[in-house]
């Protein structure tokens, strides 16, 4: 279909829909010395917000009319959103209400720009989580950290803690020392985030493994600590039970100084991951995790159980086919 014609003159009305590109949008906001400076300023409600930079209008135009527009007047152009809705794609009924040839300015209101900016970062975040679920663990971590909010971090730390299982042993600590710190970073922007205190106590739990025996033990209460703080804001957190009981499981297997200094008990692995299983029951991590603990514990007959069920469990990403093709291989060795 044709675009229509846009005619240079002091004013016109565009009557049509127009389709911003939100992750441009954010783009702008994050990077543009005035719209960081705007973004800071928190105005109160009511309030028009004036953003100056022309690097947004290709996000909202049609390339042929902005570029119709520019070289009538390199200056830029101001227009005004009619109706602006909550951001989310393809945000319908948009419509410019003038154009005039002045200066490079956008104006929204406040609420209008918070829920563009919620629903860019949205579609940021999925981006940066697309990449995870390939397993393209760096490249995630890199997207989602450089997002600068809670859920980011977090999937960061997520990204670099499993990405260490990939990488030279070698490597593995300092992977788990930068997974420690984007968690840190993620408590820090949202102390109510419960993916940020699981993903702490994980990378807290693989440091452990490079620590002496009494900083360990420091280590794992304080894991413990933060994995109570996980379900204590997320009652139905799956991951965070399975921690638990591979938490007791391992510290129970060290022996009876390991137990009494951190409160570990061998009578809550089970209950930890069986109330894990009962709320993700297709998760093949839980099964191949609980195996492990299972094996600590000296019952093969049991982790032999949980491994036929996760070696025969569909997977949709890049993690959980590597999690099934893991059970398939213990299994193989208990046989």
């Amino acid at each position: 279909m044709r675009r229509p014609a846009v005619t240079a003159g002091p004013a016109h009305v565009l009557q049509r829909p127009v389709k911003p590109d939100l992750s441009a949008i954010l783009h702008c906001v994050q990077n543009c010395t005035g719209c960081r400076t705007v973004r800071q300023a928190r105005p109160q409600r009511g309030d028009q917000i004036r953003v100056t930079f022309l690097c947004i209008l290709s996000s909202v135009f049609p390339n042929d009319q902005t570029d119709h527009l520019r070289s009538v007047r390199p200056s830029g152009f101001r227009y005004r959103p009619r109706h602006l809705n909550s951001g989310l794609a393809p945000l319908p009924g948009t419509l410019l209400e003038e154009v005039s040839m002045r200066n490079p300015v956008l104006t929204v209101t406040p609420l209008a720009l918070t829920l563009i900016l919620s629903a860019a970062g949205a579609q940021s975040l999925q981006a940066a989580q697309s990449l995870y679920d390939q397993g393209k663990w760096q490249e995630a971590a890199t997207a989602a950290a450089a997002l600068k909010t809670s859920d980011g971090y977090a999937l960061a730390a997520e990204a670099t803690t499993n990405g260490a299982g990939l990488v030279a042993d070698s490597q593995k600590k300092a992977l788990f020392a930068k997974a420690q710190d984007y968690a840190k970073q993620a408590i820090a922007a949202d102390k109510n985030n419960p993916e940020a205190y699981f993903e702490l106590a994980r990378a807290q739990g693989r440091l452990a493994q490079f620590s002496g025996i009494l900083q360990s033990l420091g280590m794992a209460k304080d894991m413990k600590q933060n994995l109570d703080t996980a379900i204590k804001l997320k009652p139905n957190m799956a991951s965070a039970y399975v921690a638990l009981g591979l938490w007791n499981a391992n510290l129970d297997s060290k022996g009876a100084i390991a137990r009494s200094a951190t409160g570990a008990s061998k009578a809550q692995v089970v209950p930890n991951f069986e109330k894990a299983i009962a709320l993700e029951a297709n998760t093949p991590i839980h099964r191949v995790e609980y195996a492990n603990a299972l094996l600590l514990q000296g019952n093969k007959a049991g982790a032999r159980a949980q491994l036929e069920k996760a070696a025969g469990m569909g997977a949709d990403n890049f993690w959980e086919k590597r999690d099934v093709a893991t059970a398939q291989a213990m299994l193989a060795k208990l046989k």
